[in-house]
């Protein structure tokens, strides 16, 4: 999560992400964008959701830690990463919260 706290933390780069704000932004009649932005969401999260299947498999996660709910976890905590970037934390903010999030998982 370092390279996207970079990332987002980056002034050269638009603060937050474009696939939560791009959809979420929308007003009516741009249902398309909507659907977009949602499918954008669900491609990245199935790719997590691959790369955790892949450390599960490899004994790189635990047993009792389904990769399913651990992809949607990493998700969710990237897209309140790009909310904060947007609220305008700083890398050094946003670096804290998810050290203090690794710190407190059982993995």
């Amino acid at each position: 999560m370092g390279a996207t706290v970079k990332f987002l933390a980056d002034a050269n780069h638009p603060r937050g992400c474009l696939t939560l704000q791009g959809g979420l932004a929308c007003g009516a009649g741009t249902e398309t964008v909507k659907q977009a932005m949602i499918d954008w969401r669900k491609t990245g999260l199935a790719h997590i959701e691959k790369r955790m299947r892949q450390a599960h498999d490899e004994g790189d996660l635990p047993n009792d830690v389904d990769p399913k709910d651990f992809a949607r976890y990493v998700s969710i905590v990237l897209n309140g990463l790009g909310i904060q970037a947007a609220n305008r934390a700083t890398r050094r903010e946003m670096n804290r919260a998810v050290n203090l999030g690794l710190r407190s998982m059982p993995l």
